[in-house]
């Protein structure tokens, strides 16, 4: 790996993490505006994300220091035989497909051509899938009938009654954990053909544009979201 290298690499992980590019000896005036852009580029993933790929980036980079190769800009086959060092160290096939997200993120940061989408890095990614590969196993759904012994196993007490709502509302909307939690009162409105859930932000909203959900009472009292929110 050459000198120029090497700064390019120091560049690229600080633009995976923060800093836009190509904005250095700007006038004084627009430092306002400069800081304003970084700050929009730093939002423009999520945190986890962006450590994410800082970690992912940093593990591409040691491997290319250790076999003296170049990281950026690196070539396909550099990048197939990362993937399958990583495969045979015992690295899952999920990780591998971060990790190219990240080493596609730090070349077009940097201006360069992404080799992650070559023929080379595509054929063994698939083949490393047959190869390596096993069906999602997810958390098996809950059923309406255990949905009425948790309820009912639920103390009538103010926590059990919380507990019975964010069930039931849970359940009818098919909402995720994290939306449930981020739930404010404000954010649920009562009409005459049951609730208006607003989602200000979700796994599948992550620019917060929000969404409406609505939740209809249910055949029976007892396990009626409507009726578990607002009893009476």
């Amino acid at each position: 790996m050459t000198e120029h290298d090497e700064r390019d690499t120091t560049t690229a992980v600080s633009v995976v993490i923060s800093t836009p590019p190509g904005l250095e000896g700007i006038d004084p005036q627009l430092a306002h505006l400069l800081q304003r852009a970084q700050d929009y580029y730093s939002r423009g993933k999520a945190q986890a994300t962006r450590e994410a790929y800082q970690t992912d980036w940093q593990d591409f980079t040691d491997w290319c220091a250790t076999h003296h190769l170049t990281p950026l800009p690196a070539a396909p086959a550099t990048v197939a035989i990362y993937l399958t060092a990583s495969i045979e160290r015992g690295q899952k096939v999920n990780t591998l497909a971060r990790r190219l997200a990240a080493i596609s993120h730090a070349h077009q940061a940097m201006g360069y051509a992404t080799p992650t989408t070559s023929e080379i890095v595509r054929a063994v990614l698939i083949g490393i899938r047959r190869t390596h590969g096993k069906a999602p196993r997810g958390a098996g759904a809950l059923m309406t009938e255990e949905i009425r012994r948790i309820i009912a196993a639920l103390p009538d007490t103010p926590m059990g009654l919380r507990d019975k709502a964010f069930i039931l509302l849970g359940f009818a909307g098919a909402f995720r954990r994290s939306e449930l939690i981020a739930m404010n009162v404000e954010d649920l409105h009562e009409r005459h053909e049951g609730l208006v859930v607003l989602l200000r932000r979700s796994k599948t909203d992550q620019e917060g544009r929000g969404r409406l959900v609505g939740i209809p009472f249910g055949q029976h009292e007892q396990t009626s979201p409507v009726r578990a929110y607002a009893p009476g």
